[in-house]
């Protein structure tokens, strides 16, 4: 009553406030959800009675609640209460039901023999669906509905082939193929009058036999005898000439009885006489087998059968003739024709299990097999439970009880399979081999193999060996593990054709495009599929019953297109825009949690997962961007303990494998090198006529406690009237990261032999995500310019420095540098640096780059440039060109124009040019390359010089 009463509140609220009414129900949408999950969970590992217990009482809360209820009708008929399920159904939107409930009901009325409602539900369900979609369990996933009413048919569900074919035939009353299933079915459910109805549309000529077989059944049981005879003399004339006796004997048995004509009293010596002939084309056909004459046996058989013989002999010789034609289901049913005739008779039975299985039907078998476990070897018996596993494996969703390790069961039907194969010899087409093939693809793939997926293909289709749609998009999925996407992209247009509304390979297509480097065709896709998902789901009049779950999927995708396509900014709109509907769910939270991070939000993500966890405290890609987040502000212990209890959790999750790369990436090694060399028209600038400098950096591995061990090189050299100076600086130190501060310590020294010892101090403090603070100090400064230390000046440096970063795309920053010369000089120097982006496209990136620069100088005149003041402005636009991408190797271009006014103190203000183009390469995710070269036109002294220079940077992680 409480909750009665409780509804009606609710109810009258959402009446009152419609607006709120969103959130409201959003408020306890993580919790409900995550309560239905544990129910389905529970189901799955096998307490089938707590699971719709729970489910009860969640839908007690919410009794609308479409999602709840479609779960709680699966579970029943899991649980087998067919009859209560279907009872429950009456109050769904049939035409709205997700295809797995409808294919769950469409079970149980076969099962309750409900004919009516099968034909409603079998109508609904090829209305909507005239393929199974992608995204139905594995072994009918992509199948037309006419090979799902032939694997009804095989599991004996016959009434719901019937009402597939009966539909089917309506829409396509021409097509032969349809039609003679149809008979078929018609046959098999007694339904003789309405199969002979259907004479007079087949084409008699190129019909199939199993057709004839029906019509042959069905006049017999409606006492047509003419026409049976007519039918059975187009199936029982032999291609060659039987011998002299048996076909003597087959002349007197059609002349003296027709097939299925009702037996008359004769005399005694007539039966002995008819048994006799019996006798002698039974052995005439046996002879024929061993010949490996199989139409001459069949010939001979079929008339003895269709006419109703069953003795054990004729059993035994058919059942030897299906086995030799791989039938393996009419195998199996003569096999039971022949336990029901003697029930003692062991040897059937045992090859009925086993022809069963050999069928697809390793459930069955198990039944079977079950009233005497000792009719099959041991042997025998493990490869029907291998095929059984495998069988749940194909299904989609299919998901173990947590204490149960996916990779543990994908590597026993691995195993089990692989033993299986090796033990096969293909004699033509063999359906039950090439089903286990099949498996075994799929299980390759669920086990991450991907490279031997594709041998695997490679190999069968060389052998001419079909493919299901479900293996060919298991296929796909490995060709873009194994960085092909070009071949996974044919893939997937090719299935879509076939499963235009799939989601997973809308999903496949996608990436197949971004990984290529098709950012705009990615979009496209995504684009395109959000646009055709409703947000609502409705019914036939229109009304608005339940959200659209896909809906979802289709906008993260767009979203998150756009961030990988560099256009961080608008993802980040689509995906706040999200999470502010629906402030708790965990998968927009995720999402945009790793979106700031790739704004440089590192702090900013953490707190939004923070937020997400309190909803999913074991989901485990929350943990790994709460990992990704505390690694970034340098809190490396926290972010190693959630590195560690997953890695020994959860070593098989595919996004934590993705994870452990960078994990292991971030602790290499790392060797920095950059160089610089050029040529100028003067040498009245620090650069001199020419000039060279290389620098490089060698880390040593990130430790633990945040420390990290560096030796540092630096080189240069200029050519001057009177002569040449260089610095040659070497020194070592350490790196001290934590709590987003860097800090460093470094002694350096000369290694020319001069006894110049310095010490360097540099650190750099995130305040927020947006502001930074450095400050440096160096005993012995390398800004000192080398034309100074040429003439045996030196000096000390102090930097301190703040930078604004909004994100990516929108950068201010501000230093200031004071070096302290040994010539008793004292320069000051400011900076004023903005960097905003104009255009961003997956390929094309424009920035426009302002800047100001201003310094004075205590003591004029010296050995080098030294103006009293002196003040710059520039204004720099900078193209970069995606021009080759392929997965981490990616090649761009960069062209820098810059234009700037110069003013110093005593001089004419003059303007300045620059040109930059560079090369930069991104081999691997360790290796990157960058080289190039500027042209620059500057003023010293009131003197102009143009300088001509190449530049190089290499980074390497190992």
């Amino acid at each position: 009553m409480k909750a009665l009463f409780t509804i009606i509140i609710i109810s009258q609220l959402l009446l009152i406030l419609p607006c709120s009414v969103y959130g409201l129900r959003l408020y306890s949408h993580a919790e409900y959800n995550a309560a239905r999950e544990r129910a389905v969970q529970t189901a799955r590992s096998g307490d089938l009675k707590s699971a719709l217990l729970s489910l009860e009482r969640l839908l007690k809360l919410e009794p609308d609640n479409h999602g709840a209820f479609n779960d709680y009708l699966t579970i029943l008929i899991w649980d087998e209460q067919y009859n209560k399920a279907l009872h429950e159904s009456q109050f769904l939107n049939l035409k709205e039901t997700p295809e797995y409930v409808l294919r769950s009901l469409i079970s149980a009325a076969d099962k309750e023999q409900e004919i009516q409602t099968l034909n409603r539900l079998i109508r609904i369900y090829i209305n909507k669906y005239p393929v199974v979609p992608i995204d139905a369990p594995a072994n009918i996933a992509g199948k037309s509905l006419q090979e799902i009413a032939g694997l009804a048919a095989s599991v004996g569900m016959n009434q719901t082939s019937l009402s597939i074919l009966t539909t089917l035939h309506k829409k396509y009353p021409d097509n032969q193929a349809i039609l003679a299933d149809y008979i078929q079915a018609l046959k098999t459910n007694n339904q003789h009058q309405e199969a002979l109805a259907l004479l007079p549309r087949v084409t008699i000529e190129e019909a199939p036999e199993f057709v004839i077989d029906a019509l042959i059944t069905s006049s017999g049981k409606l006492g047509e005898k003419e026409l049976q005879k007519d039918l059975l003399a187009k199936v029982s004339q032999p291609t060659s000439e039987p011998p002299a006796e048996i076909e003597a004997l087959i002349t007197t048995d059609t002349k003296t009885q027709s097939p299925i004509q009702v037996p008359v009293k004769r005399k005694q010596n007539n039966k002995l006489s008819n048994l006799s002939s019996e006798k002698k084309i039974i052995a005439a056909a046996r002879k024929h087998l061993k010949k490996h004459e199989f139409e001459k046996a069949q010939k001979l058989l079929y008339p003895l059968y269709i006419k109703g013989n069953r003795s054990e002999a004729l059993l035994n010789t058919a059942a030897l003739y299906y086995t030799s034609q791989n039938d393996y289901a009419r195998a199996a049913y003569i096999y039971l024709q022949l336990y029901e005739l003697n029930p003692g008779n062991s040897t059937a039975k045992r090859y009925m299990i086993l022809n069963l299985f050999y069928a697809g039907a390793p459930f069955k078998a198990l039944e079977w097999l079950q009233t005497d476990p000792t009719l099959l070897s041991q042997d025998e018996t493990d490869k029907i439970h291998t095929d059984s596993k495998a069988f749940k494996l194909r299904w989609s969703g299919y998901t173990l009880p947590k204490k149960v390790k996916q990779a543990d069961l994908v590597n026993e039907i691995l195993a089990q399979l692989q033993q299986e194969l090796s033990e096969r010899e293909p004699q033509g087409y063999d359906y039950n081999l090439n089903r286990l093939q099949m498996d075994y693809i799929v299980a390759l793939q669920n086990r991450g193999l991907t490279q031997e997926v594709l041998n695997r293909y490679a190999l069968l289709y060389s052998e001419s060996y079909t493919f299901p749609d479900y293996v060919l998009y298991n296929i796909a999925k490995s060709y873009l593990d194994t960085r092909q996407p070009e071949k996974a992209r044919e893939f997937y247009l090719e299935l879509l054709q076939r499963s235009p509304d799939s989601y997973p390979l809308h999903e496949g297509l996608f990436w197949a495009y971004f990984d290529n480097g098709e950012f705009r065709k990615g979009l496209e896709v995504a684009t395109k599929l959000d646009a055709a998902t409703p947000v609502w789901r409705k019914n036939h009049n229109g009304t608005i019953v339940k959200e659209n779950n896909e809906k979802l999927n289709t906008s993260l995708l767009v979203a998150m297109g756009e961030a990988y396509s560099d256009d961080l900014a608008g993802a980040q709109e689509k995906l706040e825009k999200m999470s502010k509907t629906a402030p708790y769910n965990t998968e927009i939270l995720y999402n945009l949690a790793s979106l700031y991070r790739w704004r440089g939000w590192p702090g900013k993500s953490y707190d939004t997962i923070s937020t997400a966890t309190t909803f999913e405290p074991d989901l485990v890609s929350l943990k790994i961007a709460k990992a990704y987040a505390l690694f970034e502000m340098y809190h490396f212990s926290e972010a190693e303990t959630i590195w560690d209890e997953l890695i020994n959790e959860h070593s098989d999750n595919k996004l934590l494998k993705r994870f452990d790369k960078e994990w292991q990436r971030w602790h290499k090694r790392q060797f920095l090198l950059w160089s610089d060399g050029g040529n100028s028209d003067s040498d009245h600038s620090n650069y001199g006529s020419s000039d060279f400098t290389i620098e490089s950096m060698l880390y040593d591995k990130l430790y633990k406690n945040g420390l990290r061990p560096f030796l540092h090189q630096y080189y240069t050299t200029a050519d001057f009237d009177e002569g040449t100076g260089r610095y040659e600086r070497i020194g070592m130190g350490t790196e001290y990261k934590h709590n987003r501060n860097k800090i460093s310590a470094e002694i350096n020294g000369s290694y020319a032999g001069n006894s110049d010892i310095g010490l360097s101090l540099h650190s750099e403090h995130d305040i927020t995500d947006h502001i930074e603070f450095t400050f440096g100090y160096d005993s012995f400064s390398t800004n000192i310019p080398v034309r100074a230390y040429y003439h045996g000046i030196k000096g000390q440096g102090y930097k301190a420095g703040a930078q604004y970063r909004l994100h990516e795309a929108t950068i201010f920053s501000a230093s200031y540098e004071f070096l302290d010369f040994s010539d008793n000089n004292r320069r000051n120097s400011w900076s004023l640096v903005a960097r905003q982006r104009l255009l961003t496209r997956p390929r094309v990136k424009i920035d426009l780059t302002p800047s100001l620069y201003h310094s004075t100088n205590s003591r004029l005149g010296g050995a080098y440039f030294n103006p009293e003041e002196d003040t710059s402005y520039s204004l720099a636009l900078t193209t970069d060109w995606l021009t080759y991408y392929h997965y981490n190797m990616k090649f761009s271009q960069n062209l820098e124009l810059v234009f700037g006014r110069y003013d110093q103190k005593n001089y004419d203000t003059e303007s300045t040019y620059a040109l930059v183009y560079q090369h930069k390469w991104d081999i691997t995710k360790e290796l990157n390359v960058t080289y190039g070269f500027k042209w620059s036109s500057n003023y010293y002294d009131g003197d102009k010089e143009n300088r001509l220079a190449g530049f190089a940077s290499l980074g390497w992680l190992f």
